[in-house]
């Protein structure tokens, strides 16, 4: 092989390969990309530089906080049938007079059934509510504690009075219990829609006390859809 030759080899192989180009358009492209990009996850982060993830955290909660004012509001008052504001029954104040039969009996509870005895009705929605048939089963399982209290012992449900005794039958419950479907009973007694707002003609989760002489001596609401019945019992003041 010949000098030259061998020195055109050399040449070809450290010759740097010509540059690549990059059109402007297609670079000016990939800028514009690469900024929306930028832009993009900025907005992702939100307003004080939170992510979205931490927004809808923060939302929940607020949702959260905004139901359970919700829960705890208007505990003296209620609404009634058609927006009607219906105060609930005062502590101290006459009871309504109760007319009702028991569903699983067919036996009147009324004033003259109800006559100088310390009643305490439990207003709730029924057998659509799991939690009230709980409540209800509890309230059953620990009779004892109202009897040596000497009270009586109602459950007044907004069920038709075979949706109540299907319920009754399945949850193994006796106590006396009364279908009040058109709420008629339940506004009367000022358990409509009150520290629960369950609705226009829906019971709260209600408990309300009444002396022999007709007096209301304990209404409360309970929102949480449950108290035991010793912690309840342990609410009421002494009765004669």
């Amino acid at each position: 092989m010949s000098k030259t030759s061998h020195r055109s080899k050399q040449v070809a192989r450290t010759s740097p390969r010509p540059r690549r180009t990059v059109p402007k358009s297609i670079s000016a492209g990939k800028r514009s990309a690469s900024a929306s990009a930028r832009s993009a996850k900025s907005a992702k982060r939100g307003l004080l530089g939170l992510s979205s993830g931490t927004y809808w955290m923060i939302g929940l909660v607020m949702g959260a906080a905004v139901v359970g004012a919700s829960f705890l509001v208007g505990g003296g008052s209620s609404n009634g049938p058609t927006g009607v504001h219906i105060r609930t029954l005062a502590v101290g104040s006459i009871a309504p007079t109760f007319s009702g039969t028991d569903a699983l009996t067919g036996k009147a509870i009324d004033a003259s059934t109800l006559a100088d005895k310390k009643v305490l009705y439990f207003f709730n929605s029924g057998s659509t509510c799991q939690a009230c048939m709980v409540e209800a089963q509890a309230l059953q399982e620990d009779n004892s504690l109202f009897k040596k209290a000497d009270i009586t012992l109602v459950m007044v449900t907004n069920d038709s009075v075979p949706a109540l005794v299907a319920a009754a039958r399945v949850d193994k419950l006796t106590i006396p219990m009364v279908a009040d479907p058109t709420g008629a009973l339940t506004t009367r007694f000022g358990a409509v829609g009150g520290g629960m707002n369950m609705g226009a003609n829906t019971a709260d989760h209600s408990f309300i006390l009444v002396d022999k002489t007709g007096v209301v001596r304990f209404h409360q609401d309970f929102p949480t859809m449950w108290i035991a019945p010793a912690a309840l019992i342990n609410k009421f003041p002494k009765l004669a």
